[in-house]
């Protein structure tokens, strides 16, 4: 994780090599010092950009392209935030996902998008509540290198080098969160071509923290 002390960010790491739902941190140096404002914590290392401790905001990216895990999500994809004034951290989900089940064989991967341009991925500004829940997720004008104005308009799960994703695995995508005004669709990428497989041309409210359940998706 990357704790920022309201002046830059710190990477601290665990020993920890199994799921659980507590770990110990700890960082390596002895330059790390908290101040009275508290600390920002985000979950993985490397995605936050700046905080605001007094405005409990957080800068913090999602990735574009994700790495297809048979059973789970790209850990790198899963933004999660916290903040505290003690040595205490609890992080919240900053991102939904969104569930599925590739029925069809040679799927290089799956792509979700919104049908009126929404951002899904890329740079987001999360900023929290009073009790330290989500209050919004913001996406930001600029692409994950820093440079031009741009928003992130679709995120793509994709197989590693040369394989596939399995069929009759479960995957997931993190997405931001997002009011889908004309709904939203996703592409299966097989031999290059994109194939529509679902689409939901209905206003759709994707919050943090929920997941989108979706049966087995053929290509047509």
């Amino acid at each position: 994780i990357t704790v920022h002390n309201g002046t830059k960010g710190f990477e601290f790491v665990t020993s920890l090599s199994a799921n659980a739902q507590n770990a110990d941190f700890s960082y390596s140096g002895n330059d790390f010092a908290a101040t009275g404002d508290g600390v920002f914590a985000v979950y993985p290392a490397g995605a936050l950009r700046s905080a605001d401790l007094e405005k409990k905001t957080v800068n913090a990216a999602v990735l574009v392209n994700q790495k297809a895990t048979p059973g789970s999500f790209d850990k790198d994809a899963a933004l999660a935030v916290a903040f505290s004034q003690t040595d205490k951290l609890q992080f919240r989900n900053a991102v939904a996902l969104v569930k599925f089940t590739v029925a069809a064989p040679n799927v290089k991967g799956v792509i979700f998008a919104g049908n009126n341009g929404e951002a899904v991925a890329g740079n987001m500004q999360v900023v929290l509540n009073e009790d330290n829940t989500i209050g919004s997720v913001t996406p930001l004008h600029t692409s994950l290198d820093g440079a031009g104005d741009v928003l992130c308009t679709e995120v793509g799960l994709y197989a590693d080098g040369d394989s596939f994703l399995t069929p009759g695995a479960t995957y997931y995508i993190a997405v931001a969160p997002a009011s889908f005004t004309k709904g939203f669709f996703l592409d299966l990428v097989v031999a290059g071509e994109r194939h529509r497989t679902k689409n939901i041309d209905k206003e759709y409210v994707v919050k943090p923290n929920r997941i989108l359940n979706f049966v087995e998706f053929e290509y047509w």
